[in-house]
């Protein structure tokens, strides 16, 4: 069994983990003082592939890239797409009031928040995993968060253009 933390990869910037380089490409000015894990899709394939192979049973294993702060994390990724980097620390009274607000508007609008109690929760933790049991067994190195950062970003730049390509076709 394979546990990976914070997952970045190509994708839907309005679902899970990538929705915070949406709200960065929007102009994220906050961050939140936390941190956690973060590990690109591609190293996780590449490690359950290998666990695969090994037939290796009965054993868990956390898949993490790398231990950083949320404004590591923000800031890595404001300049990889040209934006200012979120600079303010939310205090944790104002994340407790727009989460609770976020949960009205998602009642109202029937519509998914992912600004939720345990979203905030985690933002104001500092939490750090180690790779060291995976290590032990595949001794490979993790692909970068710069690197994770780009794909994710070239990903949307380049649906945008099959998109323009599409309108232009029509």
């Amino acid at each position: 069994m394979v546990n990976p933390c914070v997952i970045f990869g190509p994708g839907d910037w309005d679902e899970s983990s990538l929705t915070i380089f949406r709200a960065v490409d929007r102009g994220l000015k906050f961050y939140a003082p936390g941190a956690n894990a973060f590990v690109d899709v591609r190293d996780i394939s590449k490690r359950i592939l290998f666990l695969m192979e090994q037939n290796t049973v009965g054993e868990r294993f956390l898949i993490v890239g790398e231990n950083l702060s949320f404004q590591r994390m923000t800031t890595a990724i404001a300049k990889r797409m040209g934006k200012k980097a979120p600079n303010i620390a939310v205090p944790e009274w104002l994340m407790g009031f727009a989460w609770r607000l976020a949960a009205v508007f998602s009642f109202i609008t029937r519509k998914p928040t992912a600004l939720t109690k345990d979203a905030t929760k985690s933002a104001f933790s500092t939490t750090s995993y180690s790779t060291a049991k995976m290590d032990a067994v595949y001794p490979h190195d993790y692909i970068t968060l710069e690197e994770c950062i780009d794909n994710v970003v070239r990903y949307r730049d380049f649906q945008r253009e099959q998109k323009r390509d599409n309108s232009v076709i029509q």
